[in-house]
C-alpha cells in the first residue's frame, strides 16, 4: 500500500465477531497491509441479530471516519467471521446450522437457519455480493495458512498440500484446507472440536500419588483415578457437550481437568496438597507458570500431566485425521465421506490459538511429537495467534478479482 498517497489505497472492513466483542480492522492488499498506525475499532457484541448488525455498523462508521480523515478510501464491502456452523440451506444459501451460534442469540433459536451474509447486507445497505462471511475458526485458519505461505521457510512445505489447522484457545477451533497456487480451499466446517479421539490414556506419578486418565468411547466423560498407597479415589469429568477433542485441548478443558485433579488429591487419606496450595485460581497461566518452574512439587507434576494428557489427545486427533477415521460425537453432523477421503494421508498440521505458544501449549505439542516418532513425514508448524487473526483472516474471504475491481475504480 502507498502510505505516502493514501487516496490511492482502498481499505477493506474486516470483522471478527465473538460472543462478547466485535473487532474491526481496515486491511489493504494481499499481504494484509494496514495503515500505520492501524485503524482498529472494537465494540461489545450485544445479543441478537439486531445488536450484532448495529455493532458491525458502528465499527464500520467509526473506522471509515478515521480512515477518510487520513485520506484513505474505504470499500463499500464487508468480510466477517462469526461463531456458528455454516451449512447449505434452502435455495442453496449458506445459513447458520441450528444450535451452533447460541452465544450470539437474544432468544433460543434466533440464529438458526439465518443467511447472515444477506441479513448483514440488508442491515448495512450493502450489496449482497460485497458481503463475505464464514465461520470464525475458518477465518482464523485462513490467516494461519496465509502466514505460512508468506514465510519462505514454510511456503514450499505447505504449497500444494492438504493442511489441518488446530487452534486451541479458550475453546478449540480448526478446519482442513487444500493449499493451491492462487487459493486456499477450506473444505470442512470449523468444528474440529467435535471429533472423537478415543482412546486417550495416560498414567503418571505426581510424587506422593499416581494418577491415571482414560477417555470414554462416546466422548461423554474422562475417567480419573488417583492412587495413594493401597487406597484410591475415582471420579469422572463429565463433558457438557461431548466435544471430546475440545475437552482435552482447549483452555477451558485443561482447567477443568486440573481442578478435578486438585479435588481428587484433596479426597485422598490423608489429603495431598496440589493446586490449592498455590493460593491462586487454576487457569492456563498458572499451569504454564508451574511447568516453567521446573519444580517437583505435586502441583508442578500435575500441571505437566495436564500438558502431557493434552499431547496424547493431540496425537490421537492427528492420527484419526491422517488415517481417515474422523468421526464426530453425537449429535454433531459428520464430515462427508468425500471430505474424509480428501483428508486421509494428511501430514501437515498448523497449530495456532492462544495456547500453542505458552509453556502449557509447548508441553502439549512436544508430548504429541513424542507419540508420533513413527511418523517421519509429519510436520507441525506452530504459529503465533495475532490478536487480529480473525479480522486478518476474514480479508482472505474477499476474492482477488473483487479486490482488483473495487480498487481499480477507487
Amino acid at each position: 500500500m502507498d502510505r505516502d498517497h493514501p487516496s490511492e489505497t482502498t481499505l477493506w472492513p474486516c470483522v471478527d465477531v465473538g460472543g462478547t466483542s466485535t473487532r474491526l480492522l481496515l486491511v489493504a492488499g494481499p499481504e494484509h497491509e494496514q495503515p500505520s498506525p492501524p485503524i482498529r475499532v472494537e465494540k461489545a457484541t450485544p445479543p441478537g441479530l439486531t445488536g450484532l448488525a448495529e455493532a458491525v455498523r458502528s465499527c464500520i462508521q467509526e473506522a471509515t471516519e478515521l480512515a477518510e480523515g487520513r485520506g484513505y478510501t474505504v470499500a463499500r464491502a464487508l468480510a466477517v467471521g462469526t461463531p456458528g456452523r455454516i451449512e447449505t440451506g434452502a435455495g442453496g444459501h449458506r445459513v447458520i446450522a441450528p444450535g451452533s451460534a447460541v452465544n450470539l442469540e437474544s432468544f433460543p433459536g434466533e440464529m438458526d437457519g439465518l443467511d447472515l451474509a444477506a441479513e448483514l447486507a440488508n442491515a448495512l445497505g450493502l450489496s449482497p455480493s460485497r458481503v463475505f462471511w464464514d465461520n470464525d475458526a475458518v477465518v482464523q485458519s485462513l490467516y494461519l495458512i496465509d502466514d505460512l505461505l508468506r514465510d519462505p521457510k514454510s511456503r514450499g512445505r505447505v504449497f500444494g498440500r492438504t493442511v489441518v489447522c488446530i487452534n486451541p484457545g479458550t475453546g478449540l477451533g480448526g478446519c482442513v484446507a487444500d493449499v493451491g497456487e492462487d487459493s486456499i480451499e477450506v473444505f470442512t466446517d470449523g468444528h474440529i472440536s467435535e471429533l472423537l479421539i478415543h482412546p486417550v490414556e495416560l498414567s503418571a506419578s505426581l510424587g506422593a500419588v499416581e494418577v491415571r486418565a482414560l477417555s470414554s468411547a462416546d466422548g461423554t466423560r474422562i475417567e480419573f483415578e488417583i492412587r495413594a498407597g493401597r487406597s484410591s479415589v475415582h471420579d469422572s469429568l463429565i463433558s457438557p457437550d461431548t466435544k471430546q477433542a475440545e475437552n482435552f485441548l482447549a483452555g477451558t478443558g485443561m482447567e477443568r481437568i486440573a481442578n478435578l485433579l486438585d479435588a481428587l488429591c484433596a479426597r485422598c487419606s490423608p489429603p495431598i496438597p496440589c493446586f490449592a496450595d498455590e493460593g491462586r485460581a487454576v487457569d492456563g497461566r498458572m499451569l504454564s507458570d508451574l511447568i516453567s518452574s521446573g519444580s517437583d512439587s505435586t502441583a508442578a507434576r500435575a500441571a505437566r500431566f495436564v500438558g502431557d494428557l493434552g499431547g496424547h489427545a493431540l496425537a490421537r486427533l492427528m492420527t484419526v485425521l491422517h488415517d481417515g477415521k474422523a468421526v464426530k460425537s453425537a449429535p454433531f453432523p459428520n464430515w462427508s465421506p468425500a471430505e474424509i477421503d480428501r483428508i486421509r494421508g494428511v501430514t501437515r498440521f498448523v497449530l495456532g490459538g492462544g495456547i500453542s505458544r505458552t509453556p502449557l501449549g509447548q508441553r502439549m505439542i512436544e508430548s504429541a511429537r513424542d507419540q508420533l516418532t513413527h511418523w517421519p513425514e509429519l510436520e507441525i508448524f506452530v504459529r503465533d495467534q495475532a490478536a487480529d487473526a480473525g479480522a486478518l483472516g476474514a480479508f482472505s474471504l474477499i476474492p482477488p478479482q473483487v479486490r482488483r475491481t473495487v480498487e481499480g475504480t477507487s
